[in-house]
């Protein structure tokens, strides 16, 4: 009776194990079955001479789902595991390269190999052209132009007006720092030398008034230097402008 009793008891826990390990059995295949339903990317990205290119982003688009994004690593390889059969749109970037996009169709348990080479490119710089043959429209017009920009103003370093209208070569010297005999304190300017009361001179557009009482041209002592922004030359075809006063230009 003890016997019977022990049997029947065994009998539970040996079914328990029994079907335990047909639930693994059956599992096995149906796991590896699930893994091979999955496809791979893979490969190397380098540059044109065939270095290999670390850091580079990399977007993987399926027809359906999200985009899958990674970043190759130091020897400039990387992977998209577990991708669901079908054509993907890779694409590549890195700056200072060109982007690049690739078609990759992956297949159920094959990896698939995408090898891709970036092109130095996208690259934006400042290119600053400097010398004489910058057209200049305003020297071939009716009255040509020169101007002096505040950048001008501050590398040559002149503290006077009329010394840095001397250094131009339509402006002869008049009334000015270096002038000690016969000077009445005034500095003037002279265009083209047919002389100060021939030039005109104007501030925001309005006639400077004489600095003596003796003589018409407008005094420059009157211009701060450290307030100057832009001087503008204009020589010949001013007197039908502005008068007699302007025959050899305005400044």
């Amino acid at each position: 009776m003890d016997r019977s009793l022990a049997a029947v008891g065994k009998t539970p826990r040996a079914a328990l194990w029994l079907v335990l390990l047909s639930l693994l059995v059956l599992g096995l295949p149906l796991t590896a079955a699930a893994q091979n339903d999955t496809g791979r990317i893979m490969g190397v990205v380098t540059d044109t001479t065939g270095g290999v290119l670390p850091g580079v982003t990399i977007s993987a688009k399926g027809a359906t789902g999200p985009a899958r994004q990674t970043v190759t690593d130091s020897n400039g390889r990387y992977s998209f595991d577990n991708l669901a059969p079908g054509t993907y749109s890779v694409t590549f970037d890195l700056s200072g390269f060109a982007k690049q996009t690739s078609q990759v169709v992956v297949t159920a348990g094959q990896p698939a190999t995408l090898e891709i080479k970036l092109q130095i490119g996208g690259q934006t710089e400042a290119v600053q052209v400097t010398g004489t043959l910058i057209p200049r429209p305003t020297l071939e017009a009716m009255s040509p132009v020169t101007t002096l920009e505040v950048e001008e103003l501050t590398y040559r370093g002149i503290n006077r007006v009329e010394d840095l209208l001397t250094s131009l070569p339509q402006v002869f010297v008049a009334q000015n720092s270096s002038v000690s005999n016969g000077a009445s304190g005034t500095a003037t300017v002279d265009l083209r030398y047919l002389g100060t009361v021939r030039t005109l001179v104007l501030i925001d557009g309005r006639r400077m008034p004489s600095g003596d009482a003796y003589a018409t041209a407008p005094d420059l002592n009157f211009i701060p230097s450290a307030l100057v922004k832009r001087v503008d030359v204009l020589t010949g075809g001013a007197s039908s402008t502005y008068g007699a006063d302007a025959v050899s230009g305005v400044v």
